[in-house]
Formats: structure tokens, C-alpha cells, sequence
């Protein structure tokens, strides 16, 4: 089994902490002014950007034409184990708790938040955000379900990604064709409520241009490897703050674009596997911790800031001073944690396992690995 990049398991706490620190909203809305600079893309498009790297090269080393729905079929339910029981089991949750205790509206409204957990569950709750946001589903009113957008986009990408690679090869002008639709979207406007906020791929083609360029030029891409360390470090870091300060409406009607020039950037120069984040065995450890738990602290985050700001406005403690803002703001990052903890250990992880053991006895070329 191939090693993980540890850089990139790094590079997902990283993300994921972007969109934690953006829904802090959620807990004190006071705070939409400066955590605007997290919400409109950063963490989710640097997901992204990872998982079209990592998914393409699984793709490309996996998929068998000649046996494209054996290999094919073994991908798909790898994804299915790896994703669908932990999502399935919060999306559960969050509707229980949202038909229970929600007096006060903080898990969103019944009806929308069943119909917004049946979309995610066909994966189409990007398409589903796109409708409230345009008032067609006759409500906007958003709930902790609403970050399943972004699953939805990752999954229609699953699903349709082994028949191009299939089909199609790893061809030079495949990847032509992919940077040409990345930047045909980069040079587009897209504000929010915009279709092509919700079906952003920019990012995802980014990831997957790396991924056969390595495949294609090993040789011209391995000159990454040969950087100076200090360089992939000073990359690293001024293209993670530009991640986050380019988020904004105000700076350009393109201001998305350039977040995901920025997460593939970021991709790009961890491509190579030189350790630049995790040179040490404590980021090493960091890494891998925060690398597993990542796909729980996304499901359960929102969650858990709903509850706390529904515990605290039942209780009759509404977080109006700052001390409490910051001391519930705590408690809910703390309670995202230890939820994202059992969720790893007693939902996801057994899946995943048994999911990856059932499709390595039906067919055993195919590597257990999963991104």
C-alpha cells in the first residue's frame, strides 16, 4: 500500500479549520464581518483541489478499461464506505434534533431541513442551496445540513470521473481540456446564488490536472521534488494566505477564481511528497490525527455550534457579550472535537474498513487504500 502524503493530511485540518472558523457565524452572527473572510470558499475549495489530485491518481492507477465495471464498481464502493454511513448517521441527527429541540429555529426549519437531508442523500444539495438561495424552494433559511453542498459537488465527481478516465486515457489533451474549463471558470464572475458557485469545479480540475501531469511527465513534474525546501515552504505559505484574503466579494467579481488558483497552487507544490509541512515527528503525528478526523469535523461542526447556540438560547443565556461569545464560540469547537472523535472511531472508520475488506476479497488488485 502506498503511504499516505502526509502534507497533504495536514493540508486537510488546515481546510477544514478555514470552514470551522467561517461557520462561527453560526454561534454569534455579530461576527459575519471579519469571518466573511473565511466563508466564501477557502477551506472547501482547497478540499476540493486535494480530492481531484488524489482521486485522479487513484483512477489512473485502478481503472481497467478492459475491466472498467469490476474496477469501476470497486471505486464506487470504496467512496460509498468511506463517505455515505458517517454522512447518512449526522444528516439523521441533525433531522431528530431539529424536530425535537429547535424552539428556537437553530437547526433551520423542519420541512426545509427533511427536504434539504433527502437532497444530500441523492447528492443534489448543491442544486438544492441553489434553489433556496433563489427563493424557488419558497425559503432560505439555512441549516446545519447546508455544508453537504460541497459532498454533493465531490460525489457527482466520483461518479462521473472513472468513465473519463476510462474512456477517455490519460491524454495530454485531456488535461489541456481540464485546465481549459479551470480557467474558463476562473474568469468568470460568480457571486453566491450564481449556479456556478454551487457547481465550481475550478478547483477540482486544478487537482486533476496535477494528477496527470505526473502521470504524464514524471519527469518535468519531479523538478517540484528538486525545490529547495525553504521555497515549497515560502509558496506554501504565501499561497495559504492568499487562500483566505482573496475570499472576498469586494476585492473582484472573479475573487473565486482566484481562491482556487490559490488551492491548486497549494496542491502543486505538495504534489512531490518532500515533507515541507511535516518535516518533524510532532507534525507528522498532527498530520496524521487531523488528516483522519477531517471528513467528521466536517459533518459535525455545524451541528454542534447549532446545538450550543440552541442549549444557550433555551437555557436564557443569549451570547451577547463578548466574554460569552468567545466562551460559547469554545465550548463548540471543543463539543466539534470530541463529537468528530466518536464519529471517526464508532462510524466512519468501521465502515470504511469493512467497506475496503468486502471490495479487496471481490476483487484484489484493486489496493485498499482510500483518499
Amino acid at each position: 500500500m502506498k503511504r499516505k502524503n502526509l502534507d497533504i493530511e495536514l493540508l486537510r485540518g488546515f481546510a477544514v479549520a478555514i470552514t470551522m472558523v467561517a461557520h462561527f457565524v453560526v454561534i454569534v452572527p455579530e461576527w459575519a464581518d471579519w469571518t466573511g473572510y473565511f466563508w466564501l470558499g477557502g477551506g472547501v475549495d482547497l478540499f476540493f483541489a486535494i480530492s481531484g489530485f488524489l482521486i485522479t491518481g487513484i483512477l489512473i492507477r485502478d481503472i481497467d478499461p478492459a475491466k472498467f465495471w469490476a474496477t469501476g464498481y470497486q471505486f464506487w464502493r470504496r467512496r460509498f464506505y468511506r463517505l455515505f454511513p458517517a454522512a447518512f448517521f449526522w444528516g439523521a441527527a441533525v433531522v431528530a434534533l431539529g424536530s425535537v429541540f429547535n424552539s428556537f429555529g437553530s437547526f433551520g426549519e423542519g420541512n426545509g431541513l427533511l427536504d434539504s437531508w433527502v437532497a444530500a442523500l441523492f447528492n443534489l444539495e448543491n442544486f438544492y442551496i441553489y434553489a433556496c438561495v433563489n427563493q424557488w424552494m419558497g425559503t432560505y433559511n439555512p441549516s446545519p445540513l447546508w455544508p453537504y453542498w460541497s459532498l454533493s459537488l465531490e460525489e457527482q465527481f466520483y461518479l462521473a470521473a472513472p468513465f473519463v478516465l476510462a474512456f477517455v486515457g490519460v491524454r495530454w489533451w485531456l488535461l489541456v481540456a481540464c485546465l481549459a474549463l479551470a480557467f474558463l471558470q476562473v474568469l468568470t464572475a460568480r457571486q453566491f446564488g450564481n449556479l456556478l458557485w454551487f457547481v465550481r469545479t475550478d478547483s477540482l480540475l486544478f487537482g486533476c490536472s496535477i494528477a496527470l501531469a505526473w502521470s504524464l511527465w514524471p519527469a518535468i513534474m519531479s523538478r517540484i521534488a528538486a525545490l529547495r525546501l525553504s521555497i515549497l515552504q515560502s509558496g506554501l505559505a504565501a499561497a495559504s494566505v492568499l487562500l483566505i484574503v482573496t475570499a472576498r466579494p469586494a476585492l473582484s467579481p472573479y475573487f473565486m477564481g482566484f481562491v482556487a488558483l490559490s488551492a491548486g497552487s497549494i496542491v502543486l507544490l505538495v504534489s512531490a511528497d518532500r515533507q515541507a509541512l511535516t518535516g518533524s515527528a510532532s507534525m507528522r503525528a498532527l498530520a496524521v490525527y487531523v488528516g483522519s478526523r477531517s471528513y467528521s469535523l466536517y459533518l459535525v461542526h455545524q451541528p454542534a455550534y447549532a446545538l450550543i447556540k440552541e442549549v444557550s438560547l433555551s437555557a436564557g443565556l443569549p451570547l451577547s457579550s463578548v466574554s460569552a461569545q468567545i466562551g460559547g464560540t469554545i465550548v463548540a469547537v471543543g463539543l466539534s472535537f470530541a463529537v468528530a472523535e466518536f464519529s471517526y472511531l464508532v462510524v466512519e472508520n468501521p465502515a470504511r474498513q469493512w467497506g475496503a475488506k468486502r471490495a479487496q476479497r471481490m476483487y484484489p488488485r484493486i489496493e485498499t487504500e482510500v483518499a
